[in-house]
């Protein structure tokens, strides 16, 4: 049942995605997020870790950004840590919490923002916020 509300959720967020013009998620690898950080690269990457809610924070940010003219990088945790290593990110010089959408400023962490455990107009309020912060910062 899991599975295929995950897959449903999933295909939603590549029928949104194919209806744009523009890309919003990039999905990235840890080769590819390392490489990131190290041309000191500025933007957005949410860096997931639970799958069962990877698709609604997906969606979630996919929107919010959809709405502010910006795009993200997606790293997840569970697809690229394949060797169950408990210090994967530190390993590889990442800084980011699971489980969170950040703003990267020439390569370094610069803001956070957590995804909630359940999402409703207020957490939606909330993302919102920080990606008009961020944007605002940006000019």
């Amino acid at each position: 049942m899991k599975e295929g509300f995950l897959a449903f959720g999933f295909f939603i967020i590549l029928g949104l995605l194919s209806g744009c013009n523009q890309q919003t998620i990039e999905e990235i690898d840890t080769a590819q997020f390392k490489q990131f950080m190290e041309d000191e690269e500025s933007g957005f990457v949410a860096l997931t870790y639970y799958t069962d809610q990877e698709a609604e924070n997906m969606a979630r940010v996919t929107k919010v950004l959809k709405d502010n003219k910006k795009f993200t990088k997606h790293f997840s945790y569970v697809k690229q840590n394949t060797e169950n290593d408990r210090h994967f990110l530190y390993n590889n010089g990442i800084e980011q919490n699971t489980e969170t959408l950040a703003y990267y400023k020439k390569g370094v962490l610069w803001e956070e923002f957590n995804f909630p455990r359940e999402w409703d107009s207020e957490e939606m309020m909330k993302l919102h916020k920080f990606v008009k912060k961020i944007k605002m910062q940006e000019s």
